[in-house]
């Protein structure tokens, strides 16, 4: 069975063309759950809907946006994942289920992190309380836009209050940071000397593992 998973901030599913290259990556991998962040999008467009469905068997749910930012998109594989509850908010989705074969209960959570410093520590904080209060096997995953030491920015000033809410958040969650392989960052500013920070991973918990 593959249980594989894709996280990706998509910057947008406006444009036919970034809506193709998802469905690329999709059918490439053919995953078993798929996490975008930063869709933009406030409903699903029957395009973008028919497009992202890479397999038949594929379930979706989506956090709309808010104007031109945000908007979370997650599915996963019907055929190997039961969903029994979904809870959808602004900033994060959270699907419970079991796998059908192994009949494990976990939770996967994606999430896209504010961006404006002064919102991380009460962001972080609602997380922290969500986790504590739903006790099973934890993944989450996304955008935290939020990196832990200096060695994950290349570039620009480095926010080290920023990055203690980070690290006190995933400790305080009991959350593993899993390794990453190929490169150092996951976004850049696209400028000349670029800015480079490694703003996406997965976290995980002992029960997960």
């Amino acid at each position: 069975m593959n249980c594989s998973a894709i996280s990706w901030n998509v910057r947008g599913l406006g444009r036919p063309e970034k809506v193709r290259a998802v469905r690329r990556l999709f059918m490439e991998h053919k995953p078993c759950f798929a996490f975008l962040q930063e869709t933009k999008l406030s409903e699903l467009y029957p395009v973008v809907d028919r497009k992202l469905f890479f397999s038949q068997g594929v379930e979706i749910v989506l956090s709309p946006s808010i104007g031109a930012a945000e908007g979370l998109i997650s599915m996963w594989n019907r055929d190997a994942f039961v969903v029994s509850s979904l809870v959808v908010s602004q900033r994060f989705v959270a699907i419970t289920g079991h796998f059908k074969i192994l009949k494990i209960d976990c939770r996967f959570l994606n999430i896209y992190g504010p961006s404006v410093e002064a919102e991380k520590g009460q962001f972080f904080a609602e997380v922290t309380e969500f986790l504590d209060k739903n006790k099973q096997p934890w993944c989450v995953c996304g955008d935290f836009n939020a990196y832990l030491h200096p060695g994950e920015k290349c570039g620009g000033p480095v926010n080290v209050a920023a990055m203690e809410v980070f690290r006190r958040f995933i400790q305080e969650s009991c959350l593993a940071d899993i390794t990453l392989k190929g490169g150092e960052y996951t976004w850049s500013n696209g400028k000349d000397p670029p800015t480079l920070v490694r703003l996406d991973r997965f976290l995980v918990n002992a029960d997960f593992l």
